[in-house]
């Protein structure tokens, strides 16, 4: 059975080949701004604080971070 976040439906960019639903950061937090009319500060605040450290068991899904291509 795949572990999908229901309020996060914007941000599901696909399932894996194992079977564990895979989420883009950035594409969830423009899900919740545009869902919830909240600010960007506050959607990734959310998103740090209930979703990047939830752990489920081994079929937690993943989020991923997309690297902008900017090197610092």
């Amino acid at each position: 059975m795949t572990i999908t976040y229901p309020n996060l439906e914007g941000g599901l960019i696909g399932i894996a080949p194992d079977g564990i639903a895979e989420y883009s950061y950035e594409k969830c937090v423009e899900h919740l701004m545009s869902q919830d009319g909240w600010a960007y500060l506050d959607a990734v605040e959310w998103m740090n604080f209930n979703v990047v450290p939830m752990h489920v068991g081994p079929e937690t899904p993943r989020i991923i971070f997309e690297d902008d291509g900017e090197e610092e």
